[in-house]
């Protein structure tokens, strides 16, 4: 569904002359916006190749980032492993020449140690945000498979800002649907489906940079 469809059923169920176009667009941002602070669906994960050219220790973080899943790197019997979580003091701390096992996050960077070869693949996966709509003809990954979801998020923020009777009722329908979409998107996940990331790693090569 395009952007504009979802702000037409927004505006048919809240049902008020009083509300502007301009008011109906902000509602169902504030829509879309909440569902991308509370749900984290596979059609929001995403995947950074990052090549290094030299010795790598740092890149910039995901400018859509919202959370990041695993940071892996390959290891000498050509699988990938995780790296692991340090925070930025710790990280500091290893030997930039020591084989590489680590990661940390400072400001708008991720910092990695010890060294990578030039020429190594890194695979940043993580949850990131929704994609643009430049056009409001067109759809992205949420109107398009999560609609209602949408129009009822939409429908609270108008709800409140109107005093409408139905408000309770409207984030009620939010929630319930939300609920149902976030234990669909456990599922997937718990139960290896296609659009749920796989880390790869290797349980029998230690091998490592």
């Amino acid at each position: 569904m395009s952007f504009n469809s979802v702000v037409t059923t927004f505006t048919t169920l809240l049902n008020r002359t009083d509300c502007t176009d301009a008011q109906a667009i902000i509602f169902v941002m504030q829509g879309i916006n909440r569902i991308q602070r509370e749900l984290r669906l596979p059609c929001m994960e995403r995947m950074q190749l990052i090549t290094s050219t030299g010795t790598l220790l740092q890149f910039p973080v995901p400018p859509d980032l919202l959370q990041l899943q695993d940071i892996m790197i390959p290891d000498l019997c050509g699988g990938l492993r995780a790296l692991k979580k340090l925070s930025y003091r710790e990280l500091m701390k290893v030997d930039v020449n020591a084989n590489t096992f680590a990661y940390a996050r400072f400001q708008n960077l991720y910092y990695v140690r010890g060294t990578l070869p030039a020429g190594t693949t890194i695979q940043v996966l993580y949850h990131g945000e929704f994609t643009p709509i430049p056009d409001p003809t067109q759809d992205n990954e949420i109107t398009e498979s999560e609609p209602d979801m949408i129009v009822y998020a939409a429908l609270g923020y108008a709800g409140d800002f109107f005093e409408c009777p139905n408000t309770d009722r409207w984030l009620s329908a939010y929630t319930g649907l939300r609920d149902s979409i976030k234990q669909m998107a456990e599922d997937l996940e718990m139960n290896g489906g296609p659009a749920a990331v796989q880390s790869m790693y290797s349980d029998s090569c230690q091998g490592e940079y």
